[in-house]
């Protein structure tokens, strides 16, 4: 069930919130032992999402388990989702599901104002 929601949160991610430019440089790969699903994620965003990321990630990075499910359920409620959906709150949903913030990263894209940003979501499955 879990892991399940978050493998598609992820999906979701990457489909839905990557630039045109950058289809071709996006994937997802996913990892298992014994004990973790590992998920790695790469998909190309423009300035905007970069920063609703990282506002995102900053906002909650050291919340509780149960205020990053409330800071979800708030965001849920406050929504007016769009055709492209929120990217905020699928980054909450990753945090309260896996219980923190994913390990990510931001590279610049040479000569562009766009960035391949890079998630990291380690899931222990016991």
């Amino acid at each position: 069930g879990r892991a399940l929601r978050i493998a598609v949160e992820i999906l979701q991610n990457v489909a839905k919130h990557t630039l045109q430019t950058g289809k071709d440089n996006s994937y997802v790969m996913l990892f298992t032992s014994d004990t973790k699903l590992y998920m790695v994620t790469c998909n190309r965003v423009g300035e905007a999402d970069k920063l609703i990321i990282e506002n995102t990630f900053n906002e909650v990075k050291d919340f509780s388990v149960d205020e990053l499910r409330d800071k979800y359920r708030q965001a849920l409620a406050e929504s007016t989702f769009n055709e492209k959906g929120g990217a905020g709150i699928g980054l909450l949903d990753i945090a309260y599901r896996t219980k923190k913030v994913p390990d990510h990263s931001f590279v610049r894209v040479a000569k562009t104002k766009s960035f391949d940003f890079i998630m990291k979501v380690n899931l222990n499955l016991d």
